[in-house]
């Protein structure tokens, strides 16, 4: 039996990113890691909310969160050491994007989830970007093994950093339960109640705004777009919003665009469900879960043409493309959406946590 330690603390109470990809996958990953005892290293203040998570595993609570620093970097040289040496551990899967810069008693297997400072650096503030960039080096150069999200993030990390291809394991996203069951009429009502100002028909975007989701594009194509079909955006203000939230609020009074505020993950089901198309106009990503949950949707999806999209989409009637240096061609599609076939094989048939769950396993095998 092999003694698995893994640094759980991006799993928290409200899940987002990475912390609900770990989360998800190692749900997956218990329930058939017959030949590996688990240890999973959370945050204390969330210890009571793991022990109704996970049972099939050990909880090692510490104080120390990913966010403080440098009390986090003081805890990697000093306390995990000892925690992996106690725990007799034989592989130590870590935090996201980082490895500790010292000696450990066991291999480790390095979570690097995108490499967005090095080709989104204008999606978040320089100190946190430099942070992030130099321990992604240091996780390269210390890691025995790397998991990532796609097959088109494993090939930035083997032509930027020569990392042996061999050696990373793409553990990719899936849509949750909730997106894989119609969407009852009772549901949608709910959500018209909740949210007065959704309109009979609507195109949607989901996400943060932030620089690298390009909601600026998606605004631009919306502006010289004859539709008469508002753009709902769902989605909290990010890094560098300001003058993409005041633009949003000046279309807002011309009626073609409409902030939701606040939505519960229950409803967003509905929401895709009622939405005449999903828009996602990013320049960057390491995965891209939206387009999963449209497709399981059967709604059509209206998103840039970047490699990662591409590798998600394989051969889906229901994606329809569109290039980052002229808004003309999505205005297009806003114009007319392309009706889209209902049928064909859906992207849950190809991404689901189970298979990931299977794939998480398949990295330990050194």
């Amino acid at each position: 039996m092999k003694n698995i330690v893994i640094d759980a603390r991006s799993v928290e109470k409200r899940q987002a990113g990475i912390g609900h990809w770990l989360q998800s996958v190692l749900k997956q990953a218990l329930k058939e890691g017959e030949n590996c005892n688990f240890t999973l290293i959370v945050n204390e203040a969330f210890h009571a909310s793991f022990l109704a998570q996970f049972q099939n595993c050990s909880l090692y609570p510490v104080q120390t969160g990913l966010q403080s620093h440098p009390a986090n970097e003081f805890y990697e040289v000093t306390t995990l050491p000892k925690i992996l040496k106690e725990l007799k551990a034989d592989i130590y899967i870590s935090s996201p994007f980082r490895v500790p810069p010292c000696s450990l008693p066991c291999p480790v297997i390095a979570v690097i989830y995108d490499l967005a400072p090095f080709y989104a650096p204008e999606s978040m503030p320089l100190k946190f970007r430099l942070y992030i960039a130099f321990s992604i080096k240091g996780a390269m150069k210390r890691a025995e093994r790397i998991i990532t999200i796609s097959e088109t993030v494993k090939e930035e990390i083997v032509q930027k950093f020569q990392f042996k291809a061999e050696h990373i394991f793409v553990v990719p996203p899936a849509a949750d339960a909730r997106f894989l069951k119609p969407v009852t009429e009772q549901a949608c009502k709910r959500v018209r109640k909740a949210h007065l100002k959704i309109p009979h028909k609507f195109f949607l975007f989901v996400g943060t705004i932030e620089p690298r989701k390009n909601i600026g594009f998606l605004l631009d194509a919306l502006e010289i777009s004859s539709t008469s079909v508002p753009l709902l955006i769902v989605g909290k203000e990010g890094w560098k919003s300001e003058k993409t939230m005041k633009r949003m609020t000046g279309l807002e009074e011309k009626g073609k665009v409409i902030r939701t505020g606040y939505i519960a993950d229950e409803e967003l089901p509905a929401l895709y469900h009622l939405s005449e198309a999903f828009c996602f106009p990013s320049t960057y990503e390491g995965f891209g879960i939206p387009l999963l949950e449209a497709d399981a949707l059967r709604k059509p999806v209206f998103c840039s043409d970047i490699p990662v999209f591409r590798e998600i989409n394989g051969e889906s009637e229901r994606f329809q493309f569109f290039a980052l240096d002229d808004p003309k061609k999505l205005a297009k599609l806003l114009d007319k959406p392309p009706e889209v076939s209902q049928g064909g094989r859906l992207l849950q048939d190809v991404y689901s946590w189970e298979k990931s769950g299977k794939l998480f396993l398949q990295s330990f095998n050194l």
